[in-house]
């Protein structure tokens, strides 16, 4: 029984080990392809193969939504990736793969309202 306890412990400690090494932010985000509003007002998505972002203004009251990303663990500001009025947008955004050598991630959300979704990130 000890040791099956001390093989938990262990296992436990390794899995903090693999957070901590991945740093806060990606623990803090989910690993997905979407991201939405509360009450799902407004959505987004972000599909590597092609780097298409697109979104959608479920609520129909004349104020915009948006996707905007920056690269994960660079310190970037955040940009529009594609922006909607009341309806559905799509665009493909040519990200970059690589920088200084290492492959990249996203870190993306969806704003409306002057409010922004928790952020998901992807691999580029």
């Amino acid at each position: 029984m000890r040791k099956a306890a001390a093989v938990a412990v262990a296992s436990m400690a390794a899995s903090a080990a693999l957070l901590s090494i991945a740093g806060p932010a990606a623990a803090a985000y989910p690993e997905q392809n979407w991201t939405q509003l509360p009450g799902n007002a407004a959505g987004g998505k972000f599909t590597a193969n092609g780097d298409l972002f697109e979104v959608w203004d479920n609520v129909d009251n004349d104020s915009g939504a948006w996707v905007e990303f920056n690269y994960r663990d660079i310190a970037d500001d955040w940009k529009t990736a594609v922006y909607v009025l009341d309806g559905y947008s799509y665009t493909n955004y040519n990200l970059q793969e690589k920088i200084d050598g290492k492959r990249t991630a996203i870190y993306f959300r969806v704003c409306s309202n002057g409010a922004c979704s928790n952020p998901s990130w992807q691999w580029t």
